[in-house]
């Protein structure tokens, strides 16, 4: 079986037969990691170049980190970005270095700071700092950018810019800007990397006056990995109001728990399309799925479209 496959086809609810779980699975707040998880902290440069796209020019990472715990107060090796440098204005080095040593051979050169502060799937609350310097006219390094992030709240893998720098046309041959990002993931159990989860989704549609349909989507990825769905636009009867279709799609991330649950994270958009305007809602779940159970998660109301209700039920089992 693929790593990834996916079929979707439209059927009655009368084939829904796994019963609902209650309520008290599906929770607003994601649940922590369990013991020994840990999350994985990458810093990178990026370079627009003055005749190309812009792309990854220096990485330092991965760092594995536990909730609670900081880079600097683990004794992980202090680093330091320089770039800028060389004859043509395009260098960059990344390393155990000093900004006064990166400075010896780049104009800029930047240090980092990162806290795990939560932890859950597809949810880090991390605290960041970082600073910037430039080589004075002795040689030395002085700051001349800092930031301090309290809090900040990120789905794994989404990459968070900290600092930009604005190459001047004349200091560089080839490089327009730079940019320092921060990406974190939580780090995956080998024993579980090759898992899989077989995820079931079902979009029900009722009315006002009790009719029901549905849609089916039947998705298989593996363990961590996040995956969009998507379900064909409904059509809506003219009593509704004038012509109009709902179009709801979301993403998913799951990871199986020792108990043979799954933690889930499922976020949605349902959005109402009429007369060429739309009108739309995001919505956020956090749910522990057994095999045996389906959960319903009801998406938000619209207005244009009274007397239509739409919710999702979802099942999760581990391959």
């Amino acid at each position: 079986m693929d790593s990834k496959s996916w079929t979707s086809w439209r059927r009655g609810l009368c084939c829904v037969l796994v019963p609902l779980a209650g309520a008290a699975l599906a929770d607003e707040k994601p649940r922590p990691l369990e013991a020994g998880e840990r999350v994985s902290v990458t810093f990178d440069v990026l370079a627009s170049w003055k005749e190309r796209a812009t792309t990854r020019f220096l990485g330092w990472g991965p760092f594995e980190l536990g909730v609670g715990d900081q880079m600097a107060s683990l004794g992980l090796p202090s680093f330091a970005f320089g770039v800028g440098g060389g004859t043509d204005g395009c260098g960059g080095e990344a390393g155990t270095a000093t900004p006064e040593n990166a400075l010896e051979r780049q104009p800029y050169a930047w240090t980092a700071d990162v806290k795990v502060l939560e932890a859950s799937t597809d949810r880090l609350a991390l605290s960041a700092s970082w600073k910037r310097f430039t080589r004075g006219a002795r040689g030395e390094a002085i700051e001349s950018a800092a930031e301090s992030i309290p809090r900040l709240i990120v789905r794994e893998g989404e990459r968070v810019m900290l600092d930009f720098i604005a190459v001047p046309l004349a200091a560089s041959a080839c490089a327009r800007n730079y940019s320092l990002e921060l990406t974190a993931a939580v780090r995956e159990d080998p024993a579980l990397a090759e898992r899989q989860i077989a995820y079931d989704l079902w979009l029900v549609h009722e009315t006002s006056d009790g009719a029901r349909s549905s849609e089916r989507a039947r998705i298989t990825v593996k363990h961590g990995e996040k995956t969009a769905f998507a379900f064909p636009k409904a059509a809506l009867p003219a009593s509704a109001g004038g012509r109009a279709e709902v179009l709801v799609n979301g993403q998913l991330r799951g990871r199986i728990r020792d108990d043979g649950t799954v933690d889930l994270a499922l976020s949605t958009y349902r959005a109402v399309i009429r007369d060429g305007g739309v009108s739309g809602a995001t919505g956020e779940k956090w749910l522990r799925v057994r095999p045996s159970d389906a959960i319903r998660v009801e998406l938000p109301a619209s207005p244009d479209a009274e007397g239509h209700g739409f919710a999702l039920i979802v099942t999760a089992k581990p391959l």
